[in-house]
């Protein structure tokens, strides 16, 4: 899956599952630590974890991707050229 700017509703959506699962892994944390958990460890994994794992990873790479292009678009200059021979 590549990259891509997103619009104003698509970032939205994403930051809200981001922020949706991060409190989902939270609650299901909290309840693993006082052994309240109702579910095996492998749906936690798989149903919370990682789900969660890769937004905030996306989230981040698109964050610093778009640092990167907005820093290199904004200096407006060149590297120095040398044309001694």
């Amino acid at each position: 899956m590549a990259l891509h700017h997103r619009d104003g509703d698509e970032t939205l959506s994403w930051n809200a599952a981001t922020i949706i699962m991060a409190l989902a892994t939270l609650f299901t944390a909290t309840t693993r630590i006082f052994g309240t958990d109702p579910f095996t460890e492998v749906f936690d994994v798989f149903i919370v974890y990682l789900p969660t794992s890769v937004l905030v990873a996306v989230s981040a790479l698109q964050k610093l991707r778009s640092k990167q292009q907005t820093v290199f678009s904004t200096s407006g200059q060149s590297a120095p050229v040398n044309t001694a021979a």
